[in-house]
């Protein structure tokens, strides 16, 4: 009946982070409803660290968009921890965004440098956010983690 593989179908049927915060500090939407896709991302954030300490999401849309998202947040996480950048554990992981904790000898302007290879992230504090796109593969990780490794080698 689907024509998804295995890991996709897990993915789809497992989400992680899966719900909602009623009180949340910020709540992103992307899609429309009209099209068939919807998300709705949800974060928690401690004002004093500045770190999200909950993440959740509600959405409609296709298993295989769903589970892509979910796939290359993992793939990001396993590929850069040898740099020192520690990922949140899959349980806290939204399927389409990671939060990295940067090692205290990142260069203050990671962003600046990163954006100089078009490769394009945000910070706060001494996180890094990552947010890979339905559009987005294994060529576009690949080019990420060359970036990081190169940025944090200098």
């Amino acid at each position: 009946m689907w024509d998804y593989n295995e890991k996709v179908k897990e993915y789809f049927l497992n989400p992680r982070n899966a719900g909602e915060i009623p009180d949340a500090d910020a709540v992103g939407e992307a899609g429309s409803l009209a099209c068939g896709d919807q998300l709705k991302l949800m974060l928690k954030i401690d004002r004093a660290t500045e770190i999200i300490t909950d993440a959740k999401f509600q959405t409609f849309g296709c298993g295989s968009a769903i589970a892509s998202a979910a796939a290359l947040t993992e793939m990001i996480a396993e590929r850069v921890a040898p740099f020192g950048l520690e990922a949140e554990p899959p349980a806290r992981r939204g399927p389409h965004y990671l939060g990295l904790s940067l090692p205290a000898e990142a260069p203050a302007d990671l962003v600046r440098r990163l954006a100089t290879e078009q490769v394009y992230v945000s910070q706060r504090g001494r996180r890094l956010r990552v947010t890979p796109h339905v559009y987005n593969d294994k060529s576009d990780v690949d080019r990420l983690v060359t970036a990081l490794s190169q940025v944090l080698a200098a």
